[in-house]
């Protein structure tokens, strides 16, 4: 067999493929073919048959328009529609369409895949070479349910018709495959962005009672929703987390879709100011299990709101339990006392968490990571610091334990190999702090709303200085 020949089996195989698939959904019912012959009406005169077949052959290349609409966000249905044709033909080169003036080519958009990512995948119409006389081409159309959702388009003759359909089932199985958002971190937008949630859980640290109430509350439905399920208990919660800014509310949030991504749960990220909850909620419900992160609630859900926005918000927050949706809920203020009151009342909000500053404890573990061990004299007297450290924010020990290097430098002379921190280091270091803590105490908070990028930037910077003499000391 010939190579040309070869590509035209291989051809006619795709195609007969997608239209079993497709399941030919247009074969005429009083004809059917059995093996080689033809099956006609008893009713027909053969050339009733005959002038009857005529007239459906020329009607199946009459133009048809098909369209699909899927459950996924539409750069996910284009994406993973690429994919899947690729998949099925081979190394599918997409064409353009030929215009009045000559060719069209086909348009191409970026769509991210990770924080850092970006493909290449073709938008508006488009062929491929194994359906040439079909032309395709994505778009999105508005859902009552989910919002804006992918839709695929195609216009061809009519005999493609179970082809066509085939690839709508092609590009379905791949999307419950492959998507690009399911059990991903990601903006709550209609066109989410990837959220890099790459924390050292090591490193935000809280009250023990604290990390106990969030390993119960938030984590455990994550990590063992089946199990407490069996148990009879639900995984569909609503928690609030409040405090003072900069205990590590925005910090929990970041662990929070941390533990659902490594769980196969996607995580949706409502930034204030910048997202809608209701798109979150739309998309928590095409993407599930998810949880709905909302930092700084109070900024959507204030008494002073208006009442249809109130109403429009705890709906919202209903829905999730009465249409049994695979939905968490995880909220955080730094206000809680100007939060509707029918936000936190009894069954709409499951666990309410206030996080507070370190205890001696947590100013321990706090200090022992963001110094190497060795650094430290093994006859500091935690109790002591902790005392000192005593309404630190986290940021405030890490800096204080960084600038205790400081003082112990100067005082060496610059030997850093001699550098051993002691209980008095970092007590000194703690009181340099303190009229700085009570002035940030004092400021007002103005209107600016720390983010979610904006409070990891800010433990990283604070932990630049010991990193620095990590490396120094190795």
């Amino acid at each position: 067999m010939s190579s040309k020949t070869q590509q035209q089996q291989v051809k006619a195989d795709a195609i007969a493929a997608l239209e079993r698939l497709g399941g030919q959904l247009f074969k005429e019912e009083d004809y059917r073919q059995e093996g080689n012959m033809l099956v006609i009406p008893e009713s027909m005169t053969l050339g009733e048959s005959w002038r009857y077949l005529r007239s459906l052959e020329a009607s199946y290349e009459e133009a048809v328009d098909f369209s699909r609409q899927f459950k996924f966000r539409p750069w996910d249905v284009a994406l993973n529609a690429y994919a899947a044709l690729r998949e099925h033909f081979g190394s599918t080169r997409v064409t353009g369409t030929m215009g009045f003036f000559g060719p069209n080519p086909p348009q191409m958009i970026d769509v991210a895949v990770s924080p850092t990512e970006t493909v290449q995948v073709p938008w508006g119409v488009f062929t491929t070479p194994f359906l040439p006389d079909v032309q395709f081409s994505f778009g999105a159309a508005m859902d009552a349910e989910y919002g804006q959702v992918g839709v695929i388009y195609a216009s061809g003759p009519k005999k493609r018709a179970a082809a066509v359909q085939g690839v709508f089932e092609l590009v379905e199985r791949q999307l419950e495959a492959t998507s690009i958002y399911r059990g991903k971190a990601f903006t709550a937008e209609e066109n989410p962005r990837f959220v890099d949630i790459d924390l050292d859980p090591e490193k935000v640290v809280f009250a023990a009672g604290v990390q106990a109430e969030i390993e119960a509350n938030i984590f455990a439905a994550i990590r063992y929703r089946d199990q407490l399920e069996g148990l009879g208990r639900k995984t569909k919660r609503a928690v609030l987390l409040h405090g003072d800014f900069g205990v590590g509310k925005s910090l929990t949030i970041g662990l929070t879709a941390q533990e659902a991504v490594a769980n196969g749960w996607t995580a949706v990220i409502v930034r204030p100011g910048r997202d809608n909850i209701t798109d979150a909620f739309r998309t928590a419900r095409m993407y599930g299990p998810a949880v709905i992160c909302v930092e700084d609630v109070d900024t959507i859900a204030d008494a002073s709101q208006e009442a249809d926005q109130i109403s429009h918000i705890l709906e919202l927050f209903d829905g999730v339990e009465s249409k049994n949706q695979k939905v968490m809920v995880v909220l955080t203020t730094n206000h809680i006392e100007k939060l509707h009151k029918g936000m936190i009342r009894p069954g709409r909000l499951d666990a309410i968490i206030k996080i507070g500053t370190p205890d001696a404890a947590g100013v321990r573990k706090l200090i022992e990571v963001n110094v190497p061990a060795e650094r430290l004299s093994k006859e500091i007297d935690w109790e002591v610091v902790g005392s000192a450290m005593d309404g630190f924010l986290p940021a405030f020990v890490a800096a204080a334990a960084g600038r205790a290097i400081d003082f112990f430098t100067v005082r060496v002379g610059g030997e850093v190999e001699q550098i051993l921190l002691t209980t008095e280091d970092l007590v000194y270091a703690a009181a340099s702090f303190r009229e700085h803590l009570d002035l940030m105490n004092e400021a007002s908070t103005g209107t600016t709303v720390p983010t979610l990028d904006a409070a990891m930037g800010a433990v990283i910077e604070a932990n630049l200085d010991a990193r620095v003499l990590a490396v120094k000391s190795e």
